[in-house]
């Protein structure tokens, strides 16, 4: 009885020095959190106003995604910046007949870029968030398909023109430079292991580099007076700068070309996830492209010289709702593997977010429109008001297309993305072909608004795609999205 009782104050002795030494361990671990937490934080936490930089302190997966988006949108704005800025002076210099031409030849090259990226982006992301130390299988499989897929792209397009415009050679060689640019895309997906790690700044400096370029040889084709067919030669300038800068970068990381390897059941995977994603791309191309190749067609260059001047002030602003959704992917995976709850609240933030950031875009747009075209084009332009002060609407479901499709991929319903975005393609162009000829450039941007809006709203096909339509109703409720701000 006395060796028991001298056994179990042994036990409960031990008992209380492992508890004590768990929770000086414990403090320690949390102290050392603490010391990490004040040294990662990010260094524009310190710049924000107290209120909100409380809010992010400690908060490393937070500032990380809050990052990622900065750079990335740094990036895009950087980019459009100088582009905008270079494609006034050019749209200036060229007027809107040579200006339409520049433009069908690019909107009818991009129709077939969506055979060149095969809708791969997506998925590249995804898998080197969930498995990163397969990046050397991912990456070389991807680059394969890529670089065929891009191949394959630039043969159609020229082949297409041929058929179509027998009798102009302008046109011709303006689509053959323009989709020469493809075959230097297979070199993204280098850009893609930099998103997926949230190391998005690693990539920004090579596209600078290449827009920069371009954007001081379009310049200097201004100032020397150059045909129209120069300006088409900058286009695969800029491709083979950007690409070389990008590889520039990822040798002098330490990336290892050589170490890139091809498995030919890894390339099946990609293409059997991707596939959905690769018509779905094309068919968002094709209807996002199409009206200015109809216009072309059905009107004249200069129609599409008008219209394409205020569809580029609309699009310049697509970039933000992509680079904030691409930048929560590795945070939306790790919600959805960890807690359903909090990833639902996450979507529905995201769907928030993006549709407060359209509408805060698209009512000074459309208010200043007019003022804003002749200000920016000249008066030349300013038949193109009406088409901007309709088209900028288009953004908000834009923005929340883009959000919506970043859920449907991570439930796995890639087979959504297709039919819905086959149907506004549908849409678009019956629309454009009835309302072209009677309304005009007017007539395409009313065709584009509805068959974005069609298209983002067409989720009743299952349980889990109705859930997403309500998230994103749900969070358009103005209470809601006065909530979401605030957080």
């Amino acid at each position: 009885m006395i060796n028991r009782e001298i056994i179990g104050g042994r036990c409960l002795i031990q008992q209380g020095l492992k508890q004590k030494d768990f929770l000086d361990s414990q403090r320690l671990q949390d102290r050392g959190r603490l010391w990490a937490t004040e040294r990662m934080d990010s260094w524009w936490v310190r710049l924000l106003p107290t209120v909100l930089r409380r809010r992010f302190e400690g908060r490393i997966a937070a500032q990380r995604v809050m990052t990622n988006a900065f750079w990335l949108s740094s990036d895009h704005v950087y980019r459009l910046s100088i582009s905008v800025v270079v494609n006034v002076w050019m749209a200036r210099y060229l007027g809107p007949q040579q200006f339409g031409q520049l433009s069908f030849a690019t909107a009818f090259a991009a129709l077939f870029s969506g055979l060149s990226t095969l809708g791969l982006d997506n998925v590249i992301v995804r898998d080197l968030a969930r498995a990163p130390h397969t990046k050397e299988l991912t990456l070389g499989s991807a680059w394969l398909i890529k670089f065929v897929g891009s191949g394959a792209a630039f043969i159609l397009a020229i082949t297409v023109i041929s058929w179509i415009r027998p009798d102009d050679p302008l046109s011709f060689w303006l689509v053959f430079l323009f989709a020469s640019v493809f075959m230097f895309q297979s070199v993204d997906v280098i850009d893609m292991w930099f998103r997926s790690s949230l190391k998005s700044r690693l990539s920004v400096l090579p596209k600078m580099i290449a827009i920069t370029a371009g954007a001081l040889g379009k310049s200097g084709l201004i100032l020397a007076g150059a045909p129209l067919i120069a300006f088409a030669w900058m286009g695969p300038a800029e491709a083979v700068v950007g690409s070389v800068a990008l590889l520039g970068v990822f040798m002098w990381l330490g990336g290892e070309l050589k170490a890139w390897r091809v498995h030919f059941g890894r390339v099946r995977t990609l293409l059997k996830d991707s596939f959905p994603l690769a018509l779905s791309a094309m068919v968002i191309i094709l209807y996002m492209r199409i009206d200015q190749v109809l216009l072309g067609e059905m009107l004249n260059d200069e129609a599409v010289g008008m219209y394409t001047v205020a569809t580029k002030i609309s699009e310049v602003f697509y970039f933000i709702p992509s680079a904030f959704v691409m930048s929560l992917v590795p945070a939306l995976v790790q919600a959805r593997e960890s807690d359903g709850a909090n990833y639902l609240a996450r979507v529905e933030e995201m769907f928030s977010i993006v549709a407060i950031g359209a509408i805060l875009i698209a009512v000074p747009i459309s208010v200043f429109a007019n003022p804003l075209i002749q200000f920016v084009f000249g008066p030349n332009f300013a038949s193109a008001a009406p088409v901007l002060q309709i088209h900028i609407w288009a953004l908000v479901f834009a923005s929340l297309g883009v959000a919506s499709g970043q859920y449907l991929l991570l439930e796995g319903l890639n087979s959504i993305l297709l039919q819905r975005t086959a149907l506004g393609a549908a849409v678009n162009i019956m629309l454009n072909v009835l309302w072209i000829p009677r309304y005009g450039i007017v007539g395409a941007a009313w065709a584009s608004l509805i068959a974005y809006g069609i298209a983002t709203c067409f989720l009743f096909q299952n349980v889990v795609s109705r859930r997403c339509l309500n998230l994103m109703v749900r969070s358009l409720f103005y209470p809601r999205m006065l909530a979401v701000l605030w957080r």
